[in-house]
């Protein structure tokens, strides 16, 4: 539907809708006469939809694409961000053809399923930002002028999240918690990749880049984009950060609380 006409056409559709075969409920009835320039549009309930390929219960209903009337089946867990304008409506039965199929879809029932969507992409972007903020963090510390360079305000490098205290030393009373014996088996350490260093340096480049800076005449991004050797030194830096980071948490615990 676009502008309130209905077409097969579904490109740049105001909404996506199926025509009804046996609807229980007619509104807005035509003048008497002109019925045949009408379709019965349904609006909510269960509506048989003409499918092309396999379909599987839960799947999401789409336009098939090529302007025919027909819809196509996508699995829950492969829909993009950019599919969900699209979506018709919810299978409710399944066929295991490759051709043509006649499908039972509920539609006018899903309209918080897009929230979900944002809801799970704000938390990869939070998280995201987190590891970015991080990596900055760290950068702004071993190199002079790059937290005035990249706009970075406040807080010192944040520690990563390092000790695990062994069950078998620690005894609890009333509420409080004493080390009895401190080694190395009360600590579990998390070392980062030289993979996940490449990742954070990128995200923290992309940052910058996107607050105004320019990589190109920076003088560390673009020695860092240039330089190997450098990039190298600068990874074993932010590696030795994380794990001092770890052995300062270390100390802290082996003392009574």
């Amino acid at each position: 539907m676009k502008n309130g006409q209905i077409s097969l056409n579904t490109s740049a559709a105001d909404k996506l809708f199926v025509i009804s075969t046996k609807p229980i409920v007619l509104g807005n009835m035509p003048e008497e006469g002109k019925e045949s320039m009408y379709e019965k549009v349904a609006f909510m309930g269960q509506v048989p939809v003409h499918v092309v390929g396999k379909v599987n219960a839960g799947d999401y209903i789409l336009p098939s694409g090529f302007n025919n009337g027909f819809g196509k089946a996508v699995a829950p867990s492969k829909m993009k961000a950019e599919d969900y304008e699209k979506i018709v409506g919810m299978a409710w039965s399944s066929s295991a053809s490759d051709g043509y199929n006649m499908v039972n879809v509920a539609i006018g029932l899903n309209t918080g399923d897009i929230s979900k969507v944002v809801t799970e992409q704000r938390k990869e972007i939070d998280a995201l930002k987190g590891q970015i903020n991080e990596t900055n963090n760290i950068l702004a510390k071993l190199i002079p002028g790059f937290k005035e360079a990249a706009g970075i305000q406040g807080a010192p490098v944040t520690k990563a999240p390092v000790n695990v205290v062994n069950p078998n030393v620690v005894k609890e009373q009333h509420g409080t918690v004493e080390i009895i014996k401190q080694d190395a088996s009360t600590v579990v350490y998390f070392d980062i990749t030289t993979e996940q260093t490449n990742m954070m340096l990128d995200m923290a480049q992309k940052l910058f880049v996107e607050k105004g800076g320019n990589v190109n005449t920076h003088p560390f991004w673009k020695k860092i984009n240039s330089d190997a050797g450098y990039k190298t030194v600068i990874m074993s830096e932010i590696k030795k950060t994380f794990k001092n980071g770890m052995h300062t948490h270390k100390e802290i615990n082996s003392h009574k609380h």
